[in-house]
């Protein structure tokens, strides 16, 4: 079965002004979902990222789902997040514990 990843960035937090950089992004919320095709799981955090390379600026309202893709998993430990998602996922298909009720309820 094939596991398909997802990146979402749902919020950024900008400074107004760095140097002649407007905008600037300086730290970008994250979520990352893996779905098996029967199951998903989620993991998520935030990142802070370095000053920006003037020459390579790109401005807020420019900005990608690609850029900021490869921003963000250029700074995490991407295979930990996948294995630590394919964990979650495994639980999910063959459970090591399941909740029950009491047994006189």
């Amino acid at each position: 079965m094939t596991t398909s990843y997802t990146w979402s960035f749902p919020q950024f937090c900008t400074k107004p002004v760095v140097g002649e950089l407007v905008d600037v992004v300086c730290e970008v919320h994250w979520r990352l979902r893996a779905d098996d095709g029967t199951h998903d799981a989620e993991v998520y955090g935030s990142v802070t990222l370095p000053e920006p390379d003037p020459e390579a600026f790109t401005d807020f309202d420019a900005l990608d789902a690609a850029t900021v893709t490869a921003w963000v998993s250029g700074l995490l430990d991407v295979p930990a997040l996948e294995a630590r998602l394919a964990a979650m996922l495994a639980e999910k298909s063959e459970p090591s514990t399941v909740p029950r009720p009491a047994p006189w309820a």
